[in-house]
């Protein structure tokens, strides 16, 4: 049974940490399950604590939150608006006739050296053949990642999980930031911005071109 109570649009927004948590606002009620409180509390109980992926997973409700475990810390993922929802479906879109790609799958990376467990959901997951997922998690690197900058969301933030993917083996990562209409590509110990007319190709990936621009066009499609 969801526990309901009733609010303004503008108190519902100003809830700390409203996005990621699973809550919904219809008709003036805030909805979600009982176990959201449950499991929020659980994860801000480790406080500084830093979790293995085996702690971080067995969280309740973990999935249904979307949080996610960066270098043994939770944080919640911020919920996409529409043009950031927009693009990831147009990656996908495009990536389709190369392999097998997935939107926020699951994806387990063990720490090794300095850096801890994480387990991130990737906007778009590519793998040039069938993505190894024991019990829907993905546990090898793809081959291709694909991020796109939320609201609030910087560059040195999104940088640094760049990193974790490419440690992890991950051959080619991009970072989109829908503002600036920019494609970050990371590959073979290089970055390259495109923007405009830029193609945007990658050794991942063979036989993919598309201008950046013409990914982006997706965002100026009529209402």
């Amino acid at each position: 049974m969801r526990t309901r109570t009733r609010m303004t649009l503008a108190e519902f927004l100003a809830i700390p940490g409203i996005d990621g948590s699973g809550l919904e606002l219809v008709d003036g009620e805030v909805i979600g399950w009982p176990e959201s409180v449950a499991a929020y509390s659980a994860a801000a109980a480790f406080g500084p604590h830093r979790l293995r992926a085996e702690e971080f997973l067995a969280l309740p409700s973990v999935e249904e939150r979307r949080w996610e475990l960066f270098d043994g810390e939770v944080v919640c993922r911020v919920a996409p608006s529409f043009d950031h929802g927009a693009l990831q479906l147009e990656v996908g879109h495009l990536l389709r006739p190369f392999g097998h790609a997935a939107t926020a799958a699951r994806t387990v990376i063990r720490g090794s050296g300095d850096r801890r467990d994480s387990a991130l959901l990737p906007d778009v997951a590519f793998f040039r053949r069938g993505a190894p997922r024991p019990h829907g998690v993905v546990i090898e690197p793809p081959h291709l990642v694909v991020e796109i900058l939320s609201a609030g969301q910087s560059h040195v933030e999104a940088r640094a999980e760049a990193d974790v993917y490419l440690a992890f083996g991950v051959e080619s990562v991009w970072l989109i930031d829908p503002d600036v209409r920019s494609v970050d590509v990371f590959e073979g110990g290089t970055r390259r911005t495109l923007v405009g007319g830029d193609l945007l190709t990658t050794a991942s990936v063979p036989g993919l071109e598309i201008a950046v621009s013409g990914l982006f066009a997706v965002l100026d499609e009529p209402d």
